[in-house]
């Protein structure tokens, strides 16, 4: 059915439907009047804008027994438990990457990740979803988006679900991959937490721990500490939270163009105070959340380190004061016995600074608010379930720099429709429109899954996104505004053809089957399909005298490629104590315009991943990993003379990688004790050309809980 359009309501003829005909449960009898243009009669009365506001009031109000939104769809998601998350002692937030199959990974200095999620775009796009609690966080700017900054530890997470299929989940449509975080909910009554984690590594040298900057290198790893305090009644619950994690680029590789580098220069250190409080009333649930992650100055606390970010159209670090801070309000306020309202509210603000250091006067003076309101409509009934919904967001930029457009505002209007059309078998329609000032975009997909048999479940899912240049927050488009940060480092650029709205289609086939309850087959297949990518394009040479790396910058626009792949993991339970699994993922692309080859070059063709878990008693386990990644070339490392006075590299050999973790529980479960050992055979682990070698490390872990949380 079509939804009001501009000019939509002058003039024509009527046209009535009757919705007791389409949906007979609902509880009275609706028609909608659709007055029919011809086109020499119609008359735009409407703006766009007014029209989507109408449409989405006339849903929620007037037919609030019809939502077009359904509950998450299970297809191409994957759940990591609290248990699997203890199991590999995760030393902080982006460890997490690690654990996603159909994700890879890039880092320079293993602090900040770059990821490709599941063939959707690649290292050069950092446009992933995040989410805690069904609450999205918007994380950095310039694709420099490190996961680091975000207020949970990792001994703070419940589960994490990770959704390679782009669909709408929580009003967000994650067509770049989606991670939404569960926090672990306090009991009704006080509970403390702290958690302290820290590592060495092995193979460079340098002494193990903190020295003077006279002394080379640093193979401390951390420390990361974090306390919590949980209080709670029967109505209310209020979390505080204090994390500060440090990180030491002091890699030889990276000290190599940074050679007047201290070590205290190369270091980052977070600062991170969090707050939650959640209440229940007689108009339902409610929460309220703030966090302000900030490596820069904490009230009188000066945090360590200048804070280097490594910056690609430079090629090297930039030694920035960032801050992160995230205020957000969301509430479910019932309405009836299968319907309810959904409200979110949110600010954010990102900050990109000068950090002053004694090595260079390159500054970001980026300053960049988001506000974000949305409302939406839910219900759900034994037969179907569903949702609509209406967002609008503002962003501005500050900087000193003169910008042509300083802000945007884009509005969404959003719903999708879940329904099991026979035994078995369940469907969901999903949509996402998104506009402003210059441009639309359209986001569908379709998601079936079926379940044959208790053995053998079948999913397919058809997704057609378009992506508005905006939505990106690239040093790119931001540049074109005006932004001068590009040209005062000399950084030459341009763009043969203007930005356009990118296009993607997606196909995924799945199959799972289960020979018993301990033996699990997975496989699925899938096919992208890119249209009006923008993609840089560099060739860096090193320059001896000052040892920067230089190259100009090409925009390709309007490019486009095919890529296809596959995954096989087979889970088996040999025994009550132990279990294994063996996970081999393709994805290769298949057609494209050369520069998009060349870029999809960067990621891994192969990967094969083995894990192997032991736990003979309720406390403690060990668990084992051998991963193989094939190898990459990195088109804008390929100058012969980087490679010639240089230790980089554009080509990254395959890599083998064993871990081992182990961890007990002592005092009644009240303490936790974790010991990992990555990289045990010792591989010259290189994730990025320009990126620190990763030897044998060594990694411990300290939890302690006083009181009671939630199994």
């Amino acid at each position: 059915m079509p939804l009001p359009q501009p000019g939509m309501f002058t003039g024509g003829r009527c046209q009535q439907i009757n919705f007791n005909r389409l949906f007979p449960n609902l509880p009275a009898t609706y028609f909608l009047v659709i007055r029919k243009q011809t086109p020499k009669k119609m008359v735009k009365v409407m703006s766009y804008k007014s029209s989507c506001i109408f449409t989405v009031l006339w849903l929620i109000i007037t037919l609030h027994s019809i939502q077009l939104f359904a509950q998450p769809s299970r297809l191409g998601r994957t759940v990591i438990t609290r248990e699997t998350l203890q199991a590999y002692n995760l030393l902080r937030l982006s460890d997490l990457f690690l654990l996603f199959d159909d994700w890879h990974v890039s880092t320079v200095d293993g602090f900040d990740w770059m990821v490709s999620p599941a063939a959707l775009s690649t290292f050069q796009r950092q446009n992933w979803t995040i989410l805690i609690d069904e609450e999205k966080y918007e994380l950095g700017a310039f694709d420099v988006k490190n996961i680091n900054l975000l207020p949970v530890a990792p001994q703070m997470i419940d589960s994490v679900e990770v959704y390679t299929i782009p669909q709408l989940n929580y009003g967000e449509f994650g067509e770049r991959g989606l991670i939404d975080i569960h926090t672990r909910k306090p009991a009704r009554r006080l509970v403390a937490q702290a958690r302290s984690s820290a590592g060495n590594e092995t193979g460079d040298p340098g002494p193990l721990i903190f020295t003077d900057p006279a002394v080379k290198n640093v193979d401390r790893i951390g420390p990361d500490n974090s306390l919590g305090f949980a209080f709670s009644g029967q109505r209310w619950q209020l979390q505080l939270n204090w994390q500060d994690q440090s990180h030491y680029a002091t890699d030889p590789r990276i000290e190599f163009r940074n050679p007047r580098a201290t070590n205290r220069e190369l270091r980052t250190e977070l600062l991170a105070p969090s707050l939650r409080l959640a209440l229940k009333t007689a108009w339902g649930a409610h929460q309220f959340s703030f966090n302000h992650t900030s490596s820069a100055n904490l009230l009188s606390y000066q945090a360590g380190g200048a804070g280097p970010v490594f910056f690609k159209p430079l090629s090297r670090e930039v030694y920035t004061n960032q801050s992160f801070t995230h205020a957000g309000l969301h509430g479910e306020m019932p309405l009836s016995a299968k319907q309810e309202l959904i409200y979110r509210f949110r600010y954010t603000n990102v900050v990109m600074e000068k950090h002053p250091n004694s090595l260079n006067n390159v500054d970001f003076d980026w300053n960049m608010d988001r506000f974000y309101g949305n409302v939406e409509n839910h219900y759900q009934s034994d037969r179907y379930s569903g949702r609509v919904g209406v967002g609008w967001e503002r962003i501005t930029a500050h900087t000193q720099y003169p910008l042509t457009l300083g802000s945007i505002t884009n509005n969404k209007i959003y719903g999708s429709f879940r329904y099991s059309p026979s035994k078995g078998v369940s469907q969901t329609l999903a949509f996402q429109a998104v506009s402003n000032a210059s441009s639309r975009a359209y986001k569908t997909s379709v998601l079936t899954e079926w379940k044959s048999s208790a053995a053998n479940n079948y999913g397919v899912g058809i997704t057609w996104s378009e992506r508005l240049v905006e939505e990106d927050n690239s040093i790119w488009y931001w540049s074109e505004q005006g932004y001068g940060f590009l040209a005062d480092l000399g950084i030459d650029y341009y763009f043969p053809t203007k930005f356009h709205q990118s296009k993607m289609f997606t196909l995924d086939i799945l199959w799972e089957h289960r020979f018993s309850k301990q033996n699990k087959l997975c496989f699925s297949t899938f096919f992208r399909r890119f249209k009006n990518l923008y993609l840089e394009e560099q060739l860096f040479q090193y320059n001896p005298d000052d040892g920067d790396f230089s190259s100009p910058a090409i925009l390709h626009t309007d490019k486009g490629g095919q890529v296809v792949g596959l995954k096989l993991k087979y889970e088996q339970q040999l025994s009550a104590s132990l279990r294994q699994t063996i996970l081999y993922y393709l994805q290769d692309d298949i057609a494209g315009e050369p520069i998009f080859r060349q870029v999809w070059n960067a990621i891994p063709v192969h990967k094969i991943k083995y894990t192997i878990s032991f736990q003979p008693t309720p406390r403690f386990s060990v668990l084992g990993v051998l991963q193989y990644l094939s190898s990459t070339v990195w088109e804008e490392y390929l100058d012969p003379g980087l490679a010639r006075e240089t230790p980089y590299s554009g080509r990254i050999p395959e890599s083998w990688v064993s871990d081992i973790s182990l961890q007990k529980w002592f005092w009644g479960d009240r303490i936790r004790t974790g010991l990992l050992f990555r990289n045990v055979l010792g591989e010259k682990l290189i994730y990025h050309p320009m990126g620190a070698r990763f030897d044998f490390q060594i990694y411990g872990t300290l939890e302690i809980r006083l009181g009671w949380l939630h199994k």
